[in-house]
This record gives C-alpha cells, sequence and structure tokens, in this order.
C-alpha cells in the first residue's frame, strides 16, 4: 500500500515533534497547538514539494547530460570513420562506425529513461 503524501507528511511529524496528527481539533477558539500544526503543515509540505521537484528536474537532467555527454565523444569517432572511408581503409571504417552504432542505441535509451520523469500534465 502506497501512502499518501498527507500520511507521510503525518508520519515525518509524529517522528519528531510532538504532534500526533497534522489536523486540528476544529474547536470554536484556535490555540497555539492548531496554528502550530498549521504552520508545520505548511513547512513540511512545501519541503516534501521542493523535494520531489529537486529529485525530478536532476534526474532527468543528468539523464540527459548523459546522453549530450556520449554524444559529443561519438563525434570524433564518426568524424574518424568518414576519413578512414574517405581514405579507401573500409575495414577501420567500419571498425570505427560499430561502436557508435552501439553509441546511438545508449543515447536513445538515456533520453527514453529522461523522459519517463517528465512531470505528468
Amino acid at each position: 500500500m502506497t501512502m499518501t503524501m498527507t500520511q507521510k507528511l503525518t508520519q515525518i511529524a509524529q517522528r519528531h515533534t510532538a504532534f500526533e496528527t497534522l489536523e486540528t481539533r476544529n474547536s470554536d477558539q484556535l490555540d497555539y497547538g492548531d496554528i502550530a500544526v498549521w504552520q508545520l503543515e505548511a513547512a513540511l509540505k512545501d519541503a516534501y514539494a521542493l523535494g520531489c521537484q529537486k529529485a525530478e528536474t536532476n534526474t532527468m537532467a543528468d539523464l540527459y547530460d548523459q546522453a549530450a555527454d556520449l554524444l559529443t565523444a561519438m563525434i570524433a569517432d564518426i568524424e574518424a570513420a568518414a576519413d578512414a572511408a574517405r581514405n579507401g581503409e573500409a575495414n577501420l571504417a567500419v571498425g570505427t562506425a560499430m561502436p557508435c552504432e552501439e553509441g546511438v542505441q545508449r543515447v536513445l535509451k538515456l533520453v527514453q529513461a529522461a523522459a519517463l520523469f517528465r512531470p505528468q500534465v
């Protein structure tokens, strides 16, 4: 069973504070406890949302960075294969092109994995 955000925040509050719940008593008069609960709940929600956003952004960005780095590294290999082909060195051209094909597949997988972290609209 997955926990909702409210359940997770309540669990954090129970572990680190004296609050048993993040719900107020809903009495006619506000007391210090009610106000403190609201402030704690707001702070936890902000921290939770920022943490989720940071984790998704960094993970997605890291995967795209890896793909970009791999493509940059492959440029030299592609140029070497083209030079070898121009010079009539077919074996060298094919041997250099094969790792590029594998690199392209890796780049595609990285981009597909990064797309999984894109926020759903």
